[in-house]
Order: C-alpha cells, then sequence, then structure tokens
C-alpha cells in the first residue's frame, strides 16, 4: 500500500478546553505530546468550564520544547493590556514557546457574564496592534473605537520597584480566530496566523484558505510562514455522544457548512426544527455517523488519517486534533505515527 506523504509535509497538533479534563490531566497529556513528537499543544477556552490560562501555565510547566497555544481567549472579557501580560508571563515560564490566539469568543456566553460585546473587527485589529506595541517593550497610549490605555508598559509598575530581575516582554506569534470573510481576510492583514474553528467541513476550509490567500496576495510585508490552523474534531471509534451533540449545534448555527459538506437539506431541516421547538435531544439523536464524518476525523486510526489528509489538502498548513471523550493516548500515538510516517 502507498502511504500518502502530504502529512509528512506539515506540523500536526493536539488541542483541548476546559473538559473532560482536569489541570493536572492536561497537564500529562501536554509532557506525553512533547515525547511522541507533537508540535503543539492548544487550549481552547470555553466559559464556564477550566480556563486556557491556567492550563495553558500546567502545559507549559510540564514541558520543555512544545509550541503552546492560548487560544481562543478574547479582549471583551481579558482586556489587550491583561492579555499581552498574560503572554509576556506564559511566554516566561516557557522560555518563548507561546502562541496567542485571540478572537471574539461566543458572544451568547460573554453576554451572559453581563460583558458588552461590540464591534467585532475594530475590537480584534485594536487588540492586535496594542498587544504587539507592548510586547515589543514599548509604552501604550490609545484611543479607539473599543479599548484605550494610558501609558501602559509591561515590566513597569509606578507602585513598584523593577524586579530583580526584568520582567522583559518578548514578541509572540498571534494568529486570530476567524469564520467569517471579514475576519478571515483581517487575520491576513495583521495576524501571524489563523485559527478556523471545530466543525467546520474541509469545503469551508478550502474557502476559508482561499480568501486568505488572496487577502494575503495584496498585504505587504506579511510573513512567509503565515499559518492556517485549524481544529479537528476526533474520536477513536464510533463518534461519542458528546460528539453528536456538538455537531447538532454546529448544524443548526452553520447549516451552510454542512450542505457545502453534501449533506442533505432536509437532514438539517429536520435538526434545525428540532431545535425550534426546544428539543435538544432529538436534535442530537438526528446526527448519524455520515453526519458527523463530514466535519470530524473518526473512526480507525487510518479513518483518521484519511480524514486529517483531506483537511490538509483543503487548505490547513497546520492541523489540530482535538479529541473528543476518546482515549487521547492513542491519538497523540497516531499523530506521532503520521510524522513520522510510520
Amino acid at each position: 500500500m502507498i502511504r500518502p506523504i502530504v502529512l509528512n509535509q506539515v506540523t500536526i497538533g493536539i488541542g483541548f478546553t476546559g473538559t473532560p479534563f482536569n489541570a493536572r490531566q492536561i497537564a500529562s497529556f501536554a509532557k506525553k505530546a512533547e515525547e511522541r513528537g507533537v508540535s503543539s499543544f492548544w487550549i481552547a477556552e470555553d466559559y464556564f468550564l477550566r480556563d486556557a490560562v491556567t492550563l495553558s501555565s500546567c502545559a507549559a510547566f510540564a514541558t520543555n520544547n512544545i509550541r503552546i497555544c492560548t487560544g481562543v481567549l478574547t479582549p471583551f472579557t481579558r482586556n489587550p493590556v491583561l492579555l499581552a501580560q498574560t503572554s509576556a508571563t506564559l511566554n516566561e515560564l516557557s522560555k518563548g514557546r507561546i502562541g496567542l490566539v485571540i478572537g471574539t469568543g461566543e458572544r451568547s456566553l460573554i453576554e451572559s457574564m453581563g460583558v458588552n460585546y461590540r464591534s467585532p473587527i475594530a475590537s480584534m485589529t485594536e487588540s492586535i496592534k496594542m498587544i504587539r506595541t507592548l510586547l515589543n517593550g514599548e509604552e501604550l497610549t490609545h484611543s479607539g473605537r473599543v479599548f484605550s490605555a494610558s501609558k501602559a508598559r509591561i515590566g513597569c509598575n509606578p507602585y513598584l520597584d523593577p524586579p530583580k530581575e526584568n520582567f522583559i516582554p518578548s514578541p509572540v506569534k498571534i494568529h486570530l480566530a476567524a469564520i467569517g470573510p471579514k475576519m478571515l481576510e483581517l487575520s491576513a492583514q495583521l495576524a501571524d496566523g489563523v485559527l478556523l474553528t471545530a466543525g467546520l467541513s474541509a469545503r469551508k476550509v478550502a474557502d476559508s484558505q482561499a480568501i486568505v490567500s488572496e487577502s494575503l496576495k495584496r498585504e505587504a510585508n506579511r510573513p512567509d510562514d503565515f499559518e492556517i490552523a485549524g481544529y479537528i474534531l476526533c474520536c477513536y471509534g464510533k463518534p461519542s455522544r458528546r460528539l453528536r451533540r456538538f455537531v447538532a449545534d454546529a448544524v443548526n448555527i452553520w447549516p451552510d457548512n454542512f450542505l457545502a459538506a453534501g449533506i442533505s437539506e432536509s437532514s438539517i431541516e429536520a435538526i434545525s426544527s428540532a431545535f425550534e421547538n426546544g428539543n435538544a435531544d432529538a436534535a442530537h439523536d438526528l446526527v448519524n455517523d455520515n453526519l458527523v464524518n463530514s466535519v470530524a476525523a473518526t473512526g480507525s486510526k487510518r479513518d483518521i488519517e484519511r480524514k486529517v489528509e483531506e483537511f490538509v489538502k483543503a487548505g490547513l498548513s497546520h492541523p489540530v486534533l482535538f479529541p473528543f471523550e476518546t482515549d487521547v493516548e492513542p491519538i497523540l500515538d497516531l499523530i506521532g505515527d503520521l510524522r513520522q510516517n510510520k
């Protein structure tokens, strides 16, 4: 059998969120990922679960070489100055291995905390520029449409003497989480990479990659190593109940994404109708294997490998496998095998 070679030409990461694994388990997975040659370790932040900054700290402290990416963090809940401070601290802890991913986050959850969600494009634009200024060690004074700051500088506090060992910030790679065309274009204009959310079809990934590529062509002085990363839902064996629930929600939010993946309009309408009638359980029960596999990598090792290859061919330069209620170690072994062409 001829093995595909495309996966040997890309780096592959693994991602987690604040459930179901606790902080100690996340640290253990980070260490094992590093041992197996996984390229990066990503922590998503889903509100009211374990936070991404703490988990990223655990992962950074447990490892020596693997890249740690915090995302998605949003400036709506963490002011851009605080995001810069956090990134600088994590970068110090990890000795320069931190990547920052920012995005708008889930509006309904943010507003449920009493936080104002507004002007997404302006918010991301201002945030990236403010964070870069601070991580370059410069003083920041900014009065924008959304955010402001006055004479802020990382490592300087007017009420405390400078630490014996100076807290010196250093630049980090910034990815922008994007779904819509305008945010994808903004990532090409200002960021070092883009992160595509979990639950997208390969067709949607290809469309997003085309928008980013065209935008990069129009921009001067953009990085040659601009990264198109994307979370790929992953489950060894049969799709789990939790994965089916996630996919049902994704169908309800992004029906066009599933139409583009070849899912029938009647299947999508049935799920949407169940949600409209307040019957989420019925919506989850309507998610079959075909629907799950249109956006996720499930089944055997070879099945998952084929799906990852499909996403890479669609435009991901850095796929990030996102385990859903499955044994994590076999997924880590799989990534190690893909990288070593076993």
